[in-house]
């Protein structure tokens, strides 16, 4: 075998571990005979399992939080956070004219599209003054 193609295949084949003590290689499997280059890449190709099927993200409408702190819906101003300003959040339809608003992974509260307001876990739609 080539020497490219064997430190390749030493390389390659050998995954890391993360354990207690900390980040291990584990053995990498002995190549013997004559292999071809190619080959020993297309059988390195397959030894890789396929990423996870992405999961399942509901349709969000997104928007852009301004610097000021508030959204556009559909011509109108809705306060969000000045915290948040310059960073996108997902809206997603819950019930008619109810959506709920979301940083990421993390929700924020539920738009009301009759008051234009946010409302947070505890039911509170109005904001201590800074």
């Amino acid at each position: 075998m080539h020497p490219a193609a064997q430190s390749l295949a030493a390389g390659a084949a050998a995954p890391l571990r993360y354990l207690a003590g900390g980040v291990q290689r584990a053995a990498a499997p002995r190549v013997t005979g004559r292999c071809h280059a190619r080959l020993l890449l297309c059988t390195l190709a397959a030894a890789v399992p396929a990423p996870p099927p992405a999961p399942r993200v509901p349709d969000y409408e997104v928007r852009r939080v301004s610097h000021n702190g508030g959204i556009r819906w559909y011509g109108e101003w809705v306060n969000v956070s000045q915290t948040l300003g310059g960073e996108y959040i997902g809206l997603v339809e819950i019930d008619d004219r109810e959506w709920d608003v979301y940083f990421g992974p993390l929700r924020l509260g539920r738009l009301h599209e009759e008051t234009l307001r946010i409302e947070d876990a505890l039911g509170r739609q109005h904001r201590r003054p800074y």
